[in-house]
């Protein structure tokens, strides 16, 4: 899967750290416990989340959506190779609930891209994205709270538990440090 490129970098050396939006992935396989380790980003986890539809899409009338209500979306994401670690999430996540989600690539920049979302297309973005301006260049949309499990996406670092480079343990130092600090550590 796509998401496993990045645990191959890190085995063998290539890369140091990477950023993964699931920890659930080491978590839930046992060989992947024994040979990575993960630091959530402090701060990352608790933004609200929503979707951005069309006020004629069915999901536009509800109060709260859930991730059962994804079941046969349509979902925009950016084609660029930044999306590719979310893309690989989403759809791990997907088999994991058991549900149906098609996941349409759009081409373009970014503004482009939202600028051509189809109406039976759903935008799954943080509560912070609302306030941006280039949601308001789209007409007819609305932004809709999603009741998602705050585990659902927890982006964090993860890394080679063989790795001894000593900046990735000071890293990990520091954000183990943020998250004791913080007040829900």
């Amino acid at each position: 899967s796509e998401g496993h490129a990045l645990f191959d970098l890190l085995a063998d050396g290539s890369a140091d750290t990477g950023v993964v939006f699931d920890p659930c992935i080491i978590e839930d396989d046992p060989s992947m416990r024994d040979d990575f380790g993960y630091e959530c980003i402090p701060g990352e986890a608790e933004y609200d989340r929503c979707l951005w539809v069309h006020e004629s899409h069915p999901l536009a009338s509800r109060d709260v959506i859930t991730i059962q209500d994804l079941d046969g979306c349509r979902m925009f994401v950016a084609a660029d190779a930044r999306w590719d670690a979310f893309r690989a999430c989403v759809r791990a996540l997907c088999e994991r609930w058991g549900i149906a989600l098609e996941i349409v690539r759009h081409a373009g920049s970014h503004m482009e891209a939202l600028l051509s979302v189809c109406d039976d297309e759903v935008v799954w973005l943080c509560e912070a994205d609302t306030r941006k301006p280039q949601y308001a260049h789209v007409e007819n949309r609305v932004f809709k709270k999603m009741s998602v499990d705050g585990k659902t996406f927890s982006p964090a670092f993860v890394y080679s538990k063989k790795n001894d480079n000593p900046a990735l343990r000071m890293l990990l130092a520091h954000l183990r440090g943020q998250a004791a600090a913080s007040p829900d550590g």
